[in-house]
C-alpha cells in the first residue's frame, strides 16, 4: 500500500506552473505539499509552514526534490497566490479519499470559521468564511469548502457533503443548521444539532 507522503506527490505533481522557467528555484509541487502539510499541521500562513517545513526537513526530503531546500514564506505565498483555489481543493479531496478510502464509518464534526485577517478594506472584500468536514475519530478534515459571500453555512453545508462519503455517519452541527430539514444526509445515519452558549459554559 502506498503511503500518504508518496500519493500525495502524485495528486499534486501536474497542477500547471505558471511561473516563469527563470524564476524557478523550487519545484511546484514541493511548495504545494509543504504548504498543505503544514496547514494539516496547523500552520496558519506562509511564514508559519516554513516552520513546520524546517522543523520536518528531513522526513521531507524522504519524498521531496527540494532542490534549494526551504521555500521563503514570501515565494510560498506569491506561489500560493497564483492558484486556482478550486483546483487545490479538488485534488486535495481526491487525495484524502483515495488514501484513506479504508475509513470506517464515524462521527462527522461540521464546523465553519471565519479566516483570521482575510478581509481587505481596501478592495471592500469580506473575511473569508470556510466550512469543513472534521472525521473525529480519525483526526482528519474530509473536505472544505468556502462560503460564499452572500450566503451562509446553511447554504453551504448541502454541497460540502455532496463531495464526501457519509454512509453510515453520525453527522453534528451548530444548532443553526436545524432551521431546515437535512434533506441532503443521504445514507448517514443521523443528524443532531449541537448548542453551545457562554451560559452553557459557566459553572452553576
Amino acid at each position: 500500500m502506498y503511503s500518504p507522503e508518496t500519493t500525495i506527490v502524485a495528486y499534486f505533481d501536474d497542477i500547471e506552473d505558471v511561473r516563469l522557467d527563470r524564476n524557478k528555484k523550487h519545484l511546484l509541487v514541493d511548495i504545494l505539499v509543504l504548504a498543505i502539510c503544514g496547514v494539516i499541521c496547523g500552520a496558519n500562513g506562509p511564514t508559519e509552514i516554513v516552520s513546520v517545513a524546517k522543523g520536518k526537513y528531513e522526513w521531507f526530503r524522504t519524498f521531496l526534490a527540494l532542490p534549494n531546500g526551504i521555500p521563503s514564506h514570501d515565494t510560498i505565498g506569491r506561489v500560493l497566490a497564483r492558484i486556482r483555489p478550486g483546483v487545490l481543493e479538488s485534488r486535495f479531496l481526491a487525495w484524502v479519499q483515495a488514501t484513506f478510502s479504508d475509513l470506517p464509518a464515524q462521527q462527522i464534526a461540521i464546523d465553519g470559521k471565519v479566516s483570521r485577517r482575510s478581509a481587505d478594506a481596501t478592495f471592500d472584500m469580506p473575511a473569508l468564511q470556510m466550512i469543513s468536514a472534521w472525521a473525529v475519530e480519525s483526526g482528519i478534515v474530509l473536505g472544505q469548502m468556502a462560503v460564499a459571500p452572500e450566503s451562509n453555512e446553511i447554504t453551504a453545508l448541502p454541497l460540502l457533503l455532496e463531495t464526501i462519503d457519509v454512509e453510515a455517519c453520525d453527522i453534528t452541527a451548530d444548532a443553526f443548521h436545524c432551521v431546515s430539514p437535512p434533506y441532503f444526509l443521504g445514507d448517514a445515519d443521523s443528524f443532531t444539532c449541537m448548542r453551545s452558549t457562554m451560559m452553557d459554559a459557566q459553572p452553576a
